[in-house]
């Protein structure tokens, strides 16, 4: 919970910086599930690469005003225990040997519970941070997952190289049991509320809005071709690494690592 002097939140840096490393170990282990299939499923071609893909960042597109909702209706308490087990059991369905269009299901599923995550995280942090603190908090977030994002390739890479599937699946399927518990470990809790009837907005009416506007409909429309162009590097590069250049898992983790310190320089400078 929050700390207050005369009403004013004080920073809770410790605990910022705990949920901040959580969330970058989840993102961590996000990832190497994510690469570990990608390895897996390679024999099923680039259309199926693709799909994973798609698969992984759909849900974050079409569920992101109900994931808000949830957000904002439930207990940061209610909803990381529940979302963070539920991403365990699926995870674990990965080391099952099953049909494709089956491991497309899990993955879509599994973000349906990262997308929900998210925003019950990003809630939270304006109850243990006060307002002239939070750019700084969004940074040491990003900071963190930033690290999160650089590792997990070579991780998955070696681990999928030297051991095979199943362990990436396993260490995914720990960090998020152990996130189940963070918000009563760490005693941060934003509580839920019901919206009043009269400023309650649907999904729909907000892609109306969005869809209105013509500078909100050009820059959506610009990212949706730059994620779509970076999904279809991201696949060739899948093939021309590994089957045309003849690279192994690990060295293919090496090689994405630095395409991800890459974009962190550039930001940078």
């Amino acid at each position: 919970m929050s700390t207050s002097v005369s009403g004013a939140i004080v920073t809770r840096w410790r605990a910022i910086h705990a949920i901040a490393v959580a969330r970058a170990i989840g993102d961590f282990g996000t990832s190497l599930v994510i690469w570990a299939l990608i390895f897996r499923e390679r024999d099923q071609g680039p259309i199926a690469v693709s799909a994973l893909f798609i698969a992984a960042g759909l849900p974050y597109i079409l569920l992101g005003p109900w994931a808000g909702w949830i957000a904002d209706r439930f207990s940061t308490k209610q909803i990381i225990p529940v979302v963070s087990i539920a991403q365990v059991v699926l995870t674990l369905v990965f080391i099952i040997d099953m049909p494709f269009w089956a491991v497309l299901s899990a993955v879509f599923l599994y973000n349906v519970a990262g997308a929900v995550d998210s925003p019950a995280w990003q809630s939270v942090i304006p109850e243990i941070a006060a307002p002239e603190d939070l750019t700084r908090t969004y940074g040491i977030s990003l900071g963190y997952s930033s690290v999160a994002n650089i590792a997990a390739p070579v991780a998955a890479g070696v681990l999928v190289a030297t051991t095979g599937y199943v362990w990436p699946f396993i260490i995914d399927a720990v960090t998020f049991a152990l996130l189940a518990f963070v918000p009563f470990i760490l005693n941060v809790n934003r509580a839920g509320h019901r919206p009043h009837k009269d400023s309650r907005e649907s999904a729909v009416a907000g892609y109306q809005h969005l869809w209105s506007d013509p500078l909100l409909k050009a820059v959506t429309a610009m990212l949706g071709a730059f994620i779509v162009t970076i999904g279809v590097v991201n696949t060739g590069e899948v093939f021309l690494v590994m089957d045309e250049l003849g690279a192994n898992e690990a060295t293919y983790g090496v090689l994405t690592s630095l395409w991800a310190v890459g974009n962190l320089v550039g930001s940078v400078l």
